[in-house]
Protein backbone atom coordinates (compact mmCIF):
# COMPACT_ATOMS: atom_id res chain seq x y z
CA UNK A 1 0.00 0.00 0.00
CA UNK A 2 1.16 3.50 -0.73
CA UNK A 3 1.37 5.07 2.75
CA UNK A 4 0.40 8.48 1.37
CA UNK A 5 -2.77 6.87 -0.03
CA UNK A 6 -2.33 8.60 -3.38
CA UNK A 7 -1.17 6.13 -6.03
CA UNK A 8 -2.03 2.63 -7.14
CA UNK A 9 1.30 1.13 -6.12
CA UNK A 10 0.06 -2.01 -4.33
CA UNK A 11 -0.40 -5.51 -5.75
CA UNK A 12 -1.73 -8.88 -4.61
CA UNK A 13 1.01 -11.31 -3.62
CA UNK A 14 1.05 -15.03 -2.96
CA UNK A 15 3.20 -16.18 -0.04
CA UNK A 16 4.65 -19.61 -0.81
CA UNK A 17 5.36 -22.30 1.77
CA UNK A 18 9.09 -21.54 1.49
CA UNK A 19 8.28 -17.89 2.40
CA UNK A 20 9.05 -16.52 -1.05
CA UNK A 21 6.38 -14.40 -2.63
CA UNK A 22 5.21 -13.56 -6.11
CA UNK A 23 2.70 -11.20 -7.66
CA UNK A 24 -0.58 -13.03 -8.06
CA UNK A 25 -2.14 -10.71 -10.69
CA UNK A 26 0.45 -8.59 -12.49
CA UNK A 27 -2.18 -6.49 -14.31
CA UNK A 28 -3.96 -5.31 -11.17
CA UNK A 29 -2.90 -2.50 -8.84
CA UNK A 30 -4.69 -0.47 -6.18
CA UNK A 31 -4.08 1.96 -3.33
CA UNK A 32 -5.34 -0.07 -0.33
CA UNK A 33 -6.66 -3.62 -0.08
CA UNK A 34 -9.18 -4.95 2.41
CA UNK A 35 -11.86 -7.57 2.70
CA UNK A 36 -9.81 -10.55 1.54
CA UNK A 37 -11.70 -13.79 2.12
CA UNK A 38 -12.02 -17.25 0.57
CA UNK A 39 -15.25 -19.09 -0.14
CA UNK A 40 -15.91 -22.33 1.83
CA UNK A 41 -14.79 -24.50 -1.11
CA UNK A 42 -11.53 -22.53 -1.57
CA UNK A 43 -12.39 -21.93 -5.23
CA UNK A 44 -12.95 -18.17 -5.02
CA UNK A 45 -11.16 -15.27 -3.38
CA UNK A 46 -12.87 -11.98 -2.59
CA UNK A 47 -10.82 -8.80 -2.61
CA UNK A 48 -11.83 -5.27 -1.63
CA UNK A 49 -10.26 -2.33 -3.46
CA UNK A 50 -10.88 0.11 -0.62
CA UNK A 51 -10.52 3.42 -2.45
CA UNK A 52 -11.76 2.01 -5.75
CA UNK A 53 -15.12 1.28 -4.12
CA UNK A 54 -15.25 -2.23 -5.56
CA UNK A 55 -15.09 -5.77 -4.26
CA UNK A 56 -13.74 -8.18 -6.85
CA UNK A 57 -13.94 -11.94 -7.00
CA UNK A 58 -11.25 -14.15 -8.52
CA UNK A 59 -11.22 -17.83 -9.34
CA UNK A 60 -8.74 -19.54 -7.03
CA UNK A 61 -6.71 -22.69 -7.65
CA UNK A 62 -5.69 -23.84 -4.18
CA UNK A 63 -3.27 -26.48 -5.48
CA UNK A 64 -0.95 -23.97 -7.13
CA UNK A 65 -2.01 -20.79 -5.31
CA UNK A 66 -3.07 -18.99 -8.48
CA UNK A 67 -5.89 -16.50 -8.94
CA UNK A 68 -7.50 -15.70 -12.28
CA UNK A 69 -10.61 -14.31 -13.94
CA UNK A 70 -10.92 -11.11 -11.86
CA UNK A 71 -14.40 -9.63 -12.14
CA UNK A 72 -16.50 -7.06 -10.25
CA UNK A 73 -18.51 -8.60 -7.42
CA UNK A 74 -20.08 -5.77 -5.39
CA UNK A 75 -19.74 -2.00 -5.64
CA UNK A 76 -19.91 0.48 -2.76
CA UNK A 77 -19.43 3.45 -5.08
CA UNK A 78 -22.98 4.70 -4.41
CA UNK A 79 -22.34 4.58 -0.65
CA UNK A 80 -19.34 6.96 -0.57
CA UNK A 81 -17.66 8.19 1.55
CA UNK A 82 -18.07 4.66 2.95
CA UNK A 83 -15.29 2.22 2.08
CA UNK A 84 -14.77 -1.54 1.96
CA UNK A 85 -12.96 -2.83 5.02
CA UNK A 86 -12.39 -6.20 6.75
CA UNK A 87 -14.38 -9.25 5.69
CA UNK A 88 -15.12 -12.91 6.23
CA UNK A 89 -17.24 -15.64 4.67
CA UNK A 90 -19.85 -17.74 6.46
CA UNK A 91 -20.47 -21.47 6.11
CA UNK A 92 -23.21 -20.82 3.53
CA UNK A 93 -20.75 -18.99 1.29
CA UNK A 94 -22.01 -15.47 1.94
CA UNK A 95 -19.47 -12.65 2.08
CA UNK A 96 -19.68 -10.33 5.12
CA UNK A 97 -17.80 -7.02 5.24
CA UNK A 98 -17.50 -3.87 7.30
CA UNK A 99 -18.68 -0.73 5.54
CA UNK A 100 -16.28 1.68 7.21
CA UNK A 101 -17.53 5.29 7.38
CA UNK A 102 -20.93 3.83 6.46
CA UNK A 103 -21.81 2.39 9.86
CA UNK A 104 -22.95 -0.99 8.57
CA UNK A 105 -22.05 -4.61 8.12
CA UNK A 106 -23.19 -6.03 4.77
CA UNK A 107 -23.83 -9.65 3.80
CA UNK A 108 -23.64 -10.43 0.07
CA UNK A 109 -24.54 -13.71 -1.63
CA UNK A 110 -22.18 -15.59 -3.97
CA UNK A 111 -23.79 -13.84 -6.97
CA UNK A 112 -23.00 -10.36 -5.63
CA UNK A 113 -26.51 -9.53 -4.41
CA UNK A 114 -26.99 -7.72 -1.12
CA UNK A 115 -28.67 -10.08 1.35
CA UNK A 116 -28.54 -8.23 4.67
CA UNK A 117 -27.52 -4.90 6.23
CA UNK A 118 -26.76 -4.55 9.90
CA UNK A 119 -26.70 -1.01 11.25
CA UNK A 120 -23.92 -0.45 13.77
CA UNK A 121 -23.86 2.04 16.67
CA UNK A 122 -20.61 3.42 15.23
CA UNK A 123 -19.82 4.97 11.85
CA UNK A 124 -16.50 3.19 11.50
CA UNK A 125 -16.71 -0.62 11.72
CA UNK A 126 -13.43 -2.00 10.38
CA UNK A 127 -13.31 -5.77 10.62
CA UNK A 128 -15.63 -8.74 11.05
CA UNK A 129 -14.90 -12.28 12.17
CA UNK A 130 -17.00 -15.19 13.35
CA UNK A 131 -16.13 -16.76 16.68
CA UNK A 132 -17.55 -18.10 19.87
CA UNK A 133 -19.18 -21.46 20.34
CA UNK A 134 -19.70 -23.02 16.89
CA UNK A 135 -18.69 -19.73 15.19
CA UNK A 136 -22.20 -18.32 15.71
CA UNK A 137 -21.19 -14.86 16.93
CA UNK A 138 -20.09 -12.13 14.55
CA UNK A 139 -17.43 -9.95 16.17
CA UNK A 140 -17.02 -6.43 14.81
CA UNK A 141 -14.07 -4.15 15.52
CA UNK A 142 -14.31 -0.40 14.98
CA UNK A 143 -11.81 2.44 14.79
CA UNK A 144 -11.29 6.01 15.88
CA UNK A 145 -8.90 7.00 13.10
CA UNK A 146 -10.12 9.28 10.33
CA UNK A 147 -12.99 10.62 12.45
CA UNK A 148 -13.20 14.34 13.22
CA UNK A 149 -13.48 15.69 16.76
CA UNK A 150 -17.15 16.46 16.10
CA UNK A 151 -17.79 12.89 14.93
CA UNK A 152 -16.02 11.47 17.98
CA UNK A 153 -18.16 13.67 20.23
CA UNK A 154 -21.38 12.40 18.56
CA UNK A 155 -20.25 8.77 18.62
CA UNK A 156 -18.91 7.67 22.01
CA UNK A 157 -18.09 4.10 20.98
CA UNK A 158 -15.54 4.18 18.14
CA UNK A 159 -12.62 1.88 18.79
CA UNK A 160 -14.90 -0.63 20.51
CA UNK A 161 -15.50 -4.28 19.74
CA UNK A 162 -19.05 -5.57 19.32
CA UNK A 163 -20.56 -9.06 19.33
CA UNK A 164 -23.64 -9.77 17.23
CA UNK A 165 -25.62 -12.84 18.26
CA UNK A 166 -28.55 -14.80 16.80
CA UNK A 167 -27.79 -14.19 13.12
CA UNK A 168 -28.91 -17.69 12.15
CA UNK A 169 -25.63 -18.45 10.38
CA UNK A 170 -22.22 -19.80 11.29
CA UNK A 171 -18.77 -18.74 10.29
CA UNK A 172 -15.81 -20.94 9.50
CA UNK A 173 -12.53 -21.45 11.32
CA UNK A 174 -9.63 -19.67 9.65
CA UNK A 175 -7.16 -22.10 8.06
CA UNK A 176 -3.59 -22.16 9.26
CA UNK A 177 -0.80 -21.26 6.87
CA UNK A 178 0.80 -24.35 5.37
CA UNK A 179 -1.78 -26.82 6.65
Amino acid sequence: MNTKLTTKAAHIYCLELDFTCREADEDFSFVVSNGIAFDPQDTRIYFGDTFGGMIYVFDFDIDNGCISNRRPFFSVEDRKPAIVDGATVDSEGYYWFALNLGGKILRVDANGRLDREIHMPVRSPTCVAFGGKNYETLFVKSQQSFLSSAELARDPKPGSQFAIHDLGVRGLPEPQFGS
